[in-house]
């Protein structure tokens, strides 16, 4: 259910926003995704993850995790 939900949610935003590309810039790490601070960009081996941080909180990307408060 879970990866539907994702599944839903990427092609949502990819049709929203126009094309959406997912990128590792390294080969781990956690990164902001672009279009939606609610969200970030899971790097496990370059291969890009999309998260979604928990209700009420957003990515920040000083602290390379997500934080109560605004965008």
């Amino acid at each position: 259910m879970k990866q539907i939900l994702l599944l839903f949610v990427v092609s949502f935003l990819c049709c929203y926003q126009g094309v959406m590309t997912l990128y590792c810039p390294a080969d781990n790490g956690v990164y902001r995704f672009e279009y939606d601070c609610r969200y970030y960009v899971l790097c496990k081996g370059r291969t890009p993850h999309l998260m979604k941080c928990p209700t009420g909180f957003f990515f920040n990307p000083s602290l390379r995790t997500c934080d109560y408060g605004d965008c």
